[in-house]
């Protein structure tokens, strides 16, 4: 997201210093006083951001894998809070025993997606945009999706 903000591209060293400079600044400022502020980033390039300077404005870095297991899942559902428990057994069905393959960020966006639907259809359309991103694998064999 950061570098979408820096309009940096992966061909060559362009991206936008002013952009940059003004986010440096916005970070590294202390919020008013009795307030706290919480800044997170994310980026699948690391060494980009490591190379403009900003990681220094970050007081941490977590790395966040991919979700690989219906369980993994499962958890991170539960840890939003945005779906009840009815609508996780239902998706817990549908992902058990089945490989899963999606990035937190990307996973976030599909919570959100399908949140925008009816509740009566927002599962439905949750595990349709799963499938759609090549999420979750319709047979596992030694080790490789066999629907990508």
């Amino acid at each position: 997201m950061i570098l979408r903000l820096l309009d940096s591209v992966p061909i060559g060293p362009r991206f936008s210093n002013l952009a940059l400079q003004a986010l440096l600044v916005l970070l590294k400022k202390a919020p008013p006083q009795g307030r706290k502020l919480l800044s997170i980033g994310t980026t699948s390039r690391k060494d980009v951001l490591q190379q403009m300077e900003m990681l220094t404005a970050f007081s941490t870095t977590i790395h966040v894998p991919n979700i690989a297991t219906g369980e993994q899942l499962l958890e991170a559902l539960e840890l939003w809070g945005n779906f009840n428990d009815k609508e996780r057994t239902i998706i817990a069905q549908q992902v058990k025993d089945k490989k899963v393959w999606i990035g937190i960020k990307k996973l976030l966006m599909l919570i959100e997606m399908s949140l925008q639907i009816d509740p009566e259809h927002r599962v439905r359309q949750f595990l349709a945009l799963f499938r759609e991103e090549g999420a979750l694998s319709l047979d596992f064999e030694n080790g490789l999706f066999a629907n990508t």
